[in-house]
């Protein structure tokens, strides 16, 4: 069982739920990471407020990792499920929309070094948590009897990739470009810069 750190008393009065109780006092969400009794602790529990919100209002299971950010990145809960994410915004109050995925969790090509490290790309923001909850409450369940990536290019264009895609490009980009097609530019931009990524990562 994972050690728990104390959460500020104005915090606990905020959000109620035990379960997100749960998993923001997880040491781990604190490891390099300042006190949450401490001033930049508390700031950091402030900041990300939106995604708490978000958190709340899910009937579907979640988790959260740290980000590249140090902030809290909103996640299924399952493993194997991966490619979606939800941070708080840095532009707006409210909440960014995020492929969120670890590559080497995807390839078995040899020719490839890849870390283990997360990718984190944020697509769009949103003010209305609303649409956040819709788009988590669809896709976090999803396949979690096997390796899948749900991975956004908006809240309505988002693909539905399956076990090692990043090794079989022809059948991704098949796959990615049908779920942008007659899409707004933004959303093909976006499809097409993440095309590139896969094609090259590790290659390099």
């Amino acid at each position: 069982m994972n050690d728990k750190v104390t959460l500020p008393e104005s915090w606990l009065k905020k959000f109620k739920n035990e379960k997100l109780r749960n998993l923001v006092s997880d040491s781990m969400m604190w490891f390099t990471m300042p006190n949450p009794m401490s001033a930049e602790g508390r700031k950091r529990l402030k900041r990300n407020e939106p995604v708490f919100r978000l958190a709340e209002s899910l009937s579907v299971d979640y988790a959260f990792e740290p980000n590249d950010n140090g902030d809290f990145e909103l996640i299924p809960a399952s493993v194997r499920n991966q490619g979606i994410g939800f941070s708080a915004s840095r532009f707006l109050d409210g909440i960014d929309l995020d492929i969120y995925f670890f590559p080497c969790d995807f390839s078995e090509d040899s020719k490839r070094k890849l870390p283990p490290y997360s990718i984190r790309v944020p697509i769009e923001s949103v003010s209305d948590i609303k649409l956040a909850v819709e788009c988590a409450e669809k896709y976090f369940p999803m396949f979690n009897d096997r390796q899948s990536a749900i991975i956004p290019f908006s809240n309505s264009r988002i693909a539905v990739l399956k076990g090692m895609f990043i090794d079989d490009f022809s059948k991704t980009s098949k796959i990615c470009r049908e779920a942008t097609a007659d899409g707004e530019e933004y959303e093909i931009r976006n499809c097409e810069r993440f095309l590139e990524f896969i094609k090259t990562v590790g290659l390099n």
